[in-house]
């Protein structure tokens, strides 16, 4: 049989227990069932991921994709990379999600004619159709979201 190593022992019977360690947290970063602000942050961001599926859904568009159209309808036509800076995804990433959206007309690559290694990258008719669509909806969404933590805030604070 295996001997104990008895400094591990020690070790682990002087570190703070984890329930000593979660009871000193501070209540300005923490509420009271323990959830950070960024983790409240990240859930509110796929709740609206969610919903907004729900409304890409009617297109078979994946949500990932539609920050890429709302990049393209905002800047118009941009250069691959940029696109990719500007949605916050990788550019090696973007190449399948442009492939996809390009099989379906929402958007047309064209090579710079002064650097053949870019690609410029512009909504098509199909595109602009679909966003002119679903941003007011979108929007809407937001609104009401807004509208409802308002009317919670006022409630709390009257």
């Amino acid at each position: 049989m295996p001997k104990s190593n008895s400094s591990a022992v020690k070790a682990a019977a002087s570190a703070p227990k984890l329930v000593d360690a979660t009871a000193k947290r501070p209540s300005d970063i923490f509420d009271d069932r323990g959830r950070s602000v960024p983790w409240i942050a990240r859930t509110v961001h796929r709740l609206y991921d969610a919903q907004g599926q729900k409304l890409l859904d009617r297109e078979s568009i994946p949500i990932a994709y539609w920050y890429y159209l709302r990049v393209l309808a905002e800047r118009g036509e941009i250069n691959q990379l940029e696109l990719s800076k500007r949605v916050g995804i990788a550019s090696t990433t973007a190449v399948p999600a442009l492939d996809y959206m390009e099989k379906r007309g929402l958007v047309k690559r064209v090579r710079d004619p002064n650097d053949r290694r870019k690609y410029f990258v512009m909504l098509q008719d199909e595109g602009k159709s679909l966003v002119g669509e679903m941003l007011p909806r979108s929007c809407t969404r937001s609104k009401r979201t807004s509208c409802r933590w308002d009317k919670a805030r006022r409630s709390l604070t009257d």
